[in-house]
């Protein structure tokens, strides 16, 4: 039982260690998800103004 707990451990520290280094970037996972919303709002609007930069 103790080679799964240690597995486990090992696991979860490394998932911990690889979210902070995603917040370190600046990286915000639900926060993109929000906003995909509103960037199709904006590409919409682009292409409905002529802005096809």
């Amino acid at each position: 039982m103790t080679t799964l707990h240690s597995y486990t451990d090992d696991h979860l520290h490394q998932l911990t260690a690889t979210l902070q280094g995603y917040a370190d970037a600046g990286i915000d996972p639900a926060f993109d998800m929000d906003m995909e919303e509103l960037e199709r709002q904006f590409a919409e609007l682009r292409l409905t103004s002529g802005c096809n930069d």
